[in-house]
């Protein structure tokens, strides 16, 4: 998809969410099963194990600085996935 071009320095935040949305994503509730295979497109090792025996996986991107980026649910908060889902697909 080519670089979105802006008329002013104002983001445009229609046009980048419709550049990156995750047509794969859908729906009020987001769980690992719906972004598993976006998890597993990238070089994803799995470090662990939740409470619940699901997979905690771990995944680097670069060779820069360290950052540490983890989420978890509260309540009916989907946000996180759909976050981790656009995260995944654009790098």
């Amino acid at each position: 998809m080519p670089p979105i071009k802006f008329k002013s320095k104002r983001m445009n935040y229609l046009a980048l969410h419709q550049q990156y949305k995750e047509e794969t994503i859908s729906g009020r509730y987001i769980t690992l099963e719906h972004i598993e295979s976006l998890i597993l497109k990238q070089q994803a090792e799995i470090i662990g194990q939740s409470v619940l025996g699901k997979p905690i996986y771990k995944l680097q991107f670069g060779t820069g600085k360290n950052i540490f980026f983890s989420s978890q649910k509260c309540g009916n908060i989907i946000k996180n996935g759909i976050v981790y889902a656009t995260v995944l697909t654009n790098i």
